[in-house]
């Protein structure tokens, strides 16, 4: 998931790092102190480097992860599908698509749903959630170092936009035959998905480590 979404390419590890790369041609730069409101960019490509506006970037990020949470919610409580057929009207979910795959003996793929699609964007956001909120309100977030690893490693296992367009064909394939009406969970699903690329690609780490060291020496 959030495939689109823009990474931070920092030499070295941790907040301490002097050098930053292009995320486009991965020239490295040094790093320099910038005016309030002024961006750096790369001397090859002319692509951001990276800003000096710490509040306006964590309320940007801040602010989609919000946003992805309350689309969670109401893709998880809201159908996906309403199918009608011979007279039969059906609502699936998400949860109750995951039951079904249970029931038919299908527990694996079951579980595979479970963990790519609901399990792996939760602890995204609520990583996020735990790293943006304190240091908005001027405060260090607990382990910072460790809610950066972890939502490092379990971005890739992501799979929101593959299940999204599995439903996608699975819609254009059966409207031939059956009454099929989107619901409200999938807007929200789709949302959502948009919401976690937004709060990524938002998400500055130089200005994240700026505000961590900002935090350590206060």
């Amino acid at each position: 998931m959030a495939k689109g979404a823009r990474r931070c390419k920092v030499a070295g590890v941790g907040p301490s790092s002097t050098l930053v790369a292009c995320h486009d041609c991965d020239l490295l730069h040094t790093v320099v102190p910038l005016v309030a409101g002024r961006v750096a960019r790369c001397r090859r490509c002319g692509g951001t480097l990276y800003t000096h506006h710490p509040a306006k970037g964590l309320d940007h990020s801040l602010a989609w992860v919000v946003t992805a949470l309350i689309l969670a919610v109401l893709s998880y409580a809201y159908p996906l599908l309403t199918f009608s057929w011979q007279g039969q009207i059906r609502q699936e979910s998400l949860l109750t698509a995951i039951g079904v795959l249970m029931e038919q003996g299908f527990w694996w793929l079951a579980l595979v749903v479970v963990i790519t699609i609901l399990l792996v964007p939760m602890l995204e956001l609520l990583g996020l959630l735990v790293l943006l909120v304190p240091l908005r309100l001027g405060r260090r977030p607990w382990r910072p170092m460790l809610l950066l690893t972890m939502l490092q490693t379990v971005s890739p296992w992501g799979m929101m936009d593959v299940y999204l367009l599995g439903v996608l064909i699975a819609y254009a394939k059966l409207s031939a035959s059956a009454l099929l009406i989107p619901g409200l969970g999938l807007f929200a699903f789709g949302g959502q998905m948009v919401a976690v690329i937004a709060a990524l690609h938002h998400l500055d780490c130089h200005l994240l480590w700026q505000c961590l060291e900002e935090e350590e020496d206060g």
